[in-house]
């Protein structure tokens, strides 16, 4: 029938009678998309001095303790995904993440373009090979933690520390091959910090780069014959064996962050994720290495790097899982010296050392999901606070006391 996509999408929208989470016909294909993430935080942490430290509002507080507990939206988002006969892809989402967070930009409970593209699917099904163009607003395929597992999936509450190194959201164009043993993709975007402020012409005149990025993902054993390695923190105890090995490369070009200023950062990722029946590991080792080029300051090159394994064992309950899970991270942000850094901003802390315990229930897999994690951080405790936005490093201060403990409680519900 000639209107009937139409039809269907206006009595989803507005009969809630016949409201379902998908609607289709011969051609159109569309579903809701909806994560939310509530979250209750409270830390016992301290500043590098040794005073009273609020993780969750990366400050020192007057008394002897920060808040008794801390609540906020970690995940809002909510959008619509869809096909169209078949050959083409297309989403548009919205996110309100961190909502009355005290740390982050959008507390103040502003929505956004979380992505937004269009995608070309060719199929060669005689040979098992898809190939996806995508353009638009999203995230480049590279860097896993923040691009490749689904935030949903995660083991823990928190992302990997590896997910703040290089990892780009922007718009531009990329490439993608799919197969059961291989995976291989390719993106260009605007840059990170794509600017054309007279401000932040660096020493390039304003003629800013881009970002080029590639991953690779090579499957050399699945148990299921349709494979079933897929890039996931927890395969929830379902059978099965495999293994999955990531490599990628990415060059964020050009970016003029000042008058004077421009930086050229390269990235580099590998990754270990295997899957036996209840056990999931994944180990990850990721390296950024930013060059500053600048006109009234030397030149200096800043090399960061983050090493972390982490494990859990899924436990069936009835219809229901249990899964315990450990990670460790260690994150070193300043190559050239030992940092004095507090907890800051971000929800696995600075350049240090930090142990993850905790448990997930899962009621109806990632969809309806409950966790619980402690997580012990503790500075590299040397006497450098920062490094410029140039690559200087700050002056010398007093070695840093600083450390964390931070219990979170969170509840999922995503689909």
């Amino acid at each position: 029938m000639k209107y009937t996509s139409r039809t269907l999408i206006a009595l989803a929208a507005l009969s809630p009678a016949v409201m379902a989470l998908d609607v289709k016909d011969d051609d159109l294909k569309l579903g809701l998309k909806l994560q939310l993430q509530v979250r209750a935080e409270k830390s016992w942490a301290a500043s590098r001095s040794g005073s009273a430290y609020s993780a969750a509002e990366s400050a020192s507080v007057a008394g002897s303790e920060a808040d008794q507990v801390d609540f906020y939206i970690r995940r809002a988002r909510i959008g619509f995904a869809g096909t169209w006969k078949g050959a083409y892809k297309f989403a548009y989402l919205l996110r309100n993440d961190n909502q009355d967070k005290a740390t982050n930009s959008t507390a103040s409970r502003t929505p956004q373009t979380h992505y937004a593209f269009i995608e070309r699917i060719i199929k060669q099904e005689d040979l098992g090979i898809e190939h996806g163009i995508r353009a638009g607003l999203d995230y480049a395929w590279f860097n896993g933690t923040s691009a490749v597992f689904s935030s949903s999936s995660f083991l823990f509450p928190t992302e990997r520390a590896t997910g703040a190194m290089l990892a780009p959201r922007g718009t531009g164009v990329g490439y993608k091959l799919n197969s059961k043993m291989v995976q291989f993709g390719f993106d260009v975007q605007n840059n990170t910090g794509d600017s054309v402020a007279v401000a932040s012409d660096g020493v390039t005149g304003g003629n800013e780069g881009l970002f080029y990025g590639t991953r690779l993902q090579i499957i050399p054993f699945d148990s299921a014959e349709k494979g079933h390695m897929k890039p996931v923190e927890s395969f929830l105890g379902k059978d099965g064996t495999g293994v999955m090995i990531s490599s990628e490369f990415g060059v964020n070009q050009f970016d003029n962050t000042s008058a004077t200023n421009t930086t050229t950062t390269k990235g580099y990722g590998f990754e270990l994720l295997a899957h036996a029946d209840a056990i999931t590991f994944l180990a990850e080792w990721r390296q950024t290495v930013a060059n500053y080029d600048n006109q009234a300051t030397p030149d200096r090159v800043n090399v960061a790097t983050a090493y972390l394994f982490q494990i859990g064992y899924a436990i069936p309950w009835g219809d229901e899982v249990i899964e315990p899970a450990f990670r460790w991270t260690r994150l070193n942000s300043i190559s050239q010296a030992s940092e004095s850094s507090e907890y800051g901003t971000s929800e696995f802390g600075g350049s240090g050392y930090s142990y993850d315990v905790g448990i997930n229930y899962y009621l109806h897999g990632n969809s309806n999901k409950f966790q619980l994690a402690w997580q012990h951080w503790r500075s590299e405790g040397g006497t450098t606070p920062s490094l410029g936005g140039d690559g200087s490093l700050g002056a010398a201060i007093q070695g840093s006391n600083a450390r964390a403990d931070i219990v979170r409680a969170q509840w999922q519900i995503s689909f």
